[in-house]
């Protein structure tokens, strides 16, 4: 069945919008000491991922791997270190890694908790004049609102996700600017969609040098190049 554009122009304001909330800064999260990695040519991010959403290890896996081959074609490989709920407690473990960035899942009950924007699929919780990095940064997804804009888009959830995730992290590294075009964007359009459907959802050109400037800059990617030998 056909949908008329107003329709499909209507729905994609209520379910297509992926914005950057408001939030106080919070400083950085964890342990600073840098792990050895091996010299590389791709600069190495490290993410923790804290499914309190219960999304289970194939689909966050499918959007790790999603996630991961959008900033692959920027330059940046991601590292994935994954937290789960413990059994019985419905917490996951301390944040407390030395990442250089944190991501959570939310489910809806607790997303309701806080003051997030109607419709938003995620939030950096970053100041909103934030510019460049921030090592430490946290980001929250909203896994109910990425189901329904799946169910409503006949999306793949998991490509959603990493897409989702993707934006988040694009935040932590570049600040809180979105793009006029590419998976950047404040709100996503009809054909936006179609292009995170076929996978093809990537940051645009004019972004790649910047994050992989932003990558480089973290302390974890420093400490590895002063360390390299000449």
């Amino acid at each position: 069945m056909k949908t008329k554009a107003s329709e499909v122009l209507k729905h994609s304001r209520r379910a297509c919008k992926l914005l950057l909330a408001t939030c106080v800064f919070i400083g950085p999260v964890g342990s600073s000491l840098a792990r050895s990695r091996k010299v590389q040519d791709q600069a190495v991010v490290s993410v923790a991922i804290y499914d309190y959403a219960n999304v289970g290890r194939t689909h966050l896996g499918q959007a790790e791997g999603h996630a991961a081959g959008i900033f692959a074609k920027v330059g940046v490989r991601i590292a994935w270190t994954d937290y789960s709920l413990r059994p019985g407690t419905g917490r996951a473990k301390p944040e407390n890694s030395d990442a250089d960035f944190f991501v959570r899942i939310l489910p809806g009950s607790m997303a309701r908790r806080g003051n997030r924007r109607a419709g938003a699929l995620g939030e950096s919780v970053i100041s909103p004049t934030a510019e460049g990095p921030l090592p430490g940064g946290t980001a929250n997804v909203f896994y109910d609102r990425v189901e329904h804009i799946s169910s409503l888009w006949d999306l793949d959830p998991g490509k959603i996700l990493g897409d989702a995730i993707a934006h988040e992290l694009g935040h932590l590294l570049l600040g809180a600017n979105h793009s006029d075009q590419g998976i950047m964007k404040a709100l996503w359009s009809v054909e936006d969609l179609e292009m995170a459907k076929s996978g093809k959802l990537w940051f645009c050109s004019a972004e790649t040098a910047a994050i992989q400037r932003a990558a480089r800059s973290l302390p974890q990617n420093l400490s590895t190049m002063a360390a390299a030998p000449n």
